[in-house]
């Protein structure tokens, strides 16, 4: 796993699960619930399991004010959904993306790292613990920053 130093700190939180896994999707959103809660935040958590809609979500909205956090599962090396991560490459867009994956390969894991919008590869399930690593909400100063790379004021 690749170390870094998340500090994800919104005014508007957006966490975008892309994953055909009903289950874990499920799973995620309660996650992300529990820890907007102990945040004291608000968190809109947005669910895609087809790619088409993914897409015409993420890359149509452009010029939104929210910043994404986006987890992107992708299980094999011939996979479709890493369209997703070559229009991330060609626009240029702002969002963050992990990789968030049941498949356990290094070969996949260095193709998706090596994606400039692409923050780390972690491994089925998202715990809590690590959803909370990297998010936090500081509203005294009304500072924000996305992984200490953007900052609006």
């Amino acid at each position: 796993m690749i170390s870094i130093e998340s500090d994800i700190v919104l005014e508007k939180n957006e966490v975008i699960f892309i994953d055909s896994d009903s289950v874990c999707n499920l799973i995620n959103c309660f996650i992300v619930n529990a820890v907007a809660d102990v945040c004291n935040s608000i968190i809109s958590t947005i669910v895609f399991e087809n790619k088409s809609s993914a897409i015409s979500y993420l890359f149509n909205n452009q010029k939104h004010t929210i910043n994404r956090l986006v987890f992107l599962n992708i299980v094999s090396l011939d996979d479709d959904w890493f369209e997703i991560l070559d229009l991330y490459q060609r626009v240029g867009a702002l969002d963050k993306v992990y990789i968030l994956s049941a498949a356990i390969d290094s070969k996949l894991k260095q193709k998706c790292i090596n994606y400039s919008s692409v923050i780390d590869y972690i491994e089925k399930p998202l715990t809590m613990e690590f959803f909370h690593s990297i998010v936090s909400v500081k509203r005294s100063k009304r500072i924000y920053t996305l992984n200490n790379s953007i900052q609006f004021l």
